[in-house]
């Protein structure tokens, strides 16, 4: 298994054993396999029952595209994004989302 993708199932499992409970269980995981590309785990929270969805990105860039450009981005927040190579957070910062290192 690689570091990436272990990092998000140890990720995935810490946010879990929080009491978090995701959008959709199964595709969370299955996100995983293609952590060896997409260094980038979007975490984004459900505005109407707070569940977490997650999806793999190569780029923060990419990662905010997919956020603004989905059918109702409204519908979700983004709660950070992680860098599964240097587990650096990165949070929202604007209206237009723009990904900036959490402090």
């Amino acid at each position: 298994m690689s570091t990436r993708r272990n990092t998000m199932l140890a990720h995935l499992a810490e946010l879990a054993g929080e009491g978090e409970h995701f959008n959709d269980t199964t595709a969370a995981w299955e996100q995983a396999d293609f952590a060896d590309k997409h260094p980038f785990l979007l975490i984004e929270r459900s505005v109407y029952d707070a569940s977490l969805f997650v999806t793999v990105h190569e780029s923060l860039a990419e990662a905010a595209d997919y956020h603004d450009v989905q059918e109702y981005p409204d519908d979700w927040t983004i709660e950070y994004v992680l860098d599964l190579d240097t587990g650096e957070r990165y949070v929202e910062a604007g209206r237009t989302t723009k990904l900036v290192k959490e402090d």
